[in-house]
């Protein structure tokens, strides 16, 4: 399985993490497969359970593990590589790794708008906004959160269209239903990435620890001449990578 070195100068437990790695990325240990325990570790390696567990920790926050509560510790499935130079659907995204996506309505509302949210759309403070939260999941794993606040007008055809997409079984995103408008199209999306961790409500909704490690993503959705949504999206950090090509010139 592998060796670690004290003479190497690297700690133990980062030597344990690569070698995580190599099985893993060899196919020795496949995706879903249950680590070793602790003890075993211990005694193959002939580290102590301190160390183990700080490696098993840190491939956990590095997405290579996944940790079950009272249960095990499994290699967890690669994270989806997620374009930022373009918009994909949410359902095409997850096909090309090959996962079956679903969305699932959480939260509808009628919401009377602040200062900030009326600010961003555009609309006046205290008039009535549509919020809808939404979750997308990938097979029976829950990989992101959304939470949109829509104008009034443009947040009914939003909701209806989500009901029916819901109905027949259709995986989207609030972005999916704007591009495909035929009288507001979306556009142009304005983006702010964040690195959170999860709080005790997010937790729940992707079914992680509290301070599991999050993508906090604020979107703002804009048609030609207004302001379409205000989303905050919430993904797993452990399932997700963001990748953008830029020019060096």
């Amino acid at each position: 399985m592998g060796t670690v070195s004290r003479a190497s100068g690297a700690p133990l437990y980062d030597q344990l993490i690569k070698i995580f790695e190599s099985k893993m990325s060899s196919g020795e240990w496949a995706v879903g497969e249950r680590l070793p325990s602790e003890r075993e570790l211990c005694e193959v390696f002939s580290v102590s359970r301190i160390t183990v567990r700080r490696a098993i920790a840190e491939a956990a926050a590095r997405g290579l593990v996944e940790r079950v509560h009272g249960v095990g510790n499994f290699v967890a499935s690669p994270k989806m590589r997620q374009s930022l130079r373009d918009v994909t659907s949410f359902g095409v995204s997850l096909a090309a790794d090959g996962l079956l996506a679903s969305t699932q309505i959480l939260d509808e509302r009628t919401e009377i708008s602040d200062f900030s949210i009326a600010g961003v759309l555009g609309v006046p403070v205290a008039s009535s906004v549509q919020y809808l939260q939404i979750r997308g999941l990938g097979g029976d794993v829950p990989l992101v959160i959304y939470d949109s606040f829509l104008p009034a007008d443009t947040g009914a055809a939003v909701l209806a269209e989500a009901r029916r997409l819901v109905d027949t079984g259709t995986a989207f995103t609030t972005v999916d239903i704007h591009r495909n408008s035929l009288t507001d199209p979306l556009v142009r999306i304005e983006q702010t990435f964040e690195a959170v961790v999860a709080d005790e409500a997010t937790a729940a909704l992707l079914q992680v620890d509290p301070g599991w490690p999050v993508f906090r993503i604020e979107s703002v959705l804009r048609a030609e001449t207004r302001v379409l949504e205000y989303r905050i999206a919430r993904y797993r950090g452990d399932r997700y990578k963001f990748a953008i090509e830029r020019s060096a010139l």
